[in-house]
């Protein structure tokens, strides 16, 4: 006799930022952890950008960094793919914009808007 199972895909519940580690609980109970040097962006955040992360269940999303990734890719092994002039760019964006939040300015957006300003040229 032969059975079919059929498995539901496993869905984000929740994402702990922490000991240097990122812990993403999913259904069913289950647990899977990464070191956070694979997602340099969360690295490098503060407490309070961390702590805005939104689940939608396949994927975890920070939008104060500008940062999604795919539980595919954590179920995968898969440490981001982002490069370095990127992540410097980003690292540079941030900086403005945590200097502005101080001032008590409105931060830039995420996005240059067009025409791209200097330095934020495609990668070849």
């Amino acid at each position: 006799m032969s059975y079919s199972v059929i498995e539901t895909p496993p869905q984000i519940e929740r994402a702990e930022v922490g000991d240097g580690r990122l812990t993403v609980h999913l259904s069913a109970g289950r647990s899977l952890s990464v070191p956070l040097d694979w997602y340099p962006r969360l690295a490098f955040a503060t407490p309070e950008e961390l702590a805005v992360v939104e689940t939608e269940g396949e994927d975890l999303e920070w939008p104060l960094l500008n940062e999604t990734i795919p539980l595919r890719a954590l179920l995968e092994g898969r440490p981001s793919q982002e490069g370095a002039r990127s992540l410097a760019r980003w690292k540079a964006l941030m900086e403005r914009r945590r200097a502005q939040i101080a001032r008590g300015e409105e931060p830039e957006p995420h996005y240059p808007t067009l025409p791209l300003p200097e330095g934020w040229e495609a990668e070849p």
